[in-house]
């Protein structure tokens, strides 16, 4: 499975809602995160993805973002 996490649909969709909101920066940035990990979390699963996947890129230093991912 080949999962990328582009930002353009962030930009389109996403920020637009954010920017909107009267959530704090701090909320905001965890709503997304937890968002996007729930979502690669669930094309883990829906392709019945192994236990031993590649993660790359800088999303990987994020260990707040790995540790919502499990």
């Amino acid at each position: 499975l080949f999962k990328l996490l582009a930002i353009s649909p962030a930009q389109e969709v996403v920020f637009p809602l954010l920017k909107k909101s009267a959530c704090s920066i701090e909320d905001q940035l965890n709503t997304f995160t937890q968002h996007s990990s729930y979502q690669l979390s669930k094309a883990l699963i829906s392709a019945k993805a192994k236990n031993n996947n590649l993660l790359t890129g800088g999303g990987t230093k994020n260990t707040y973002f790995l540790e919502c991912l499990k």
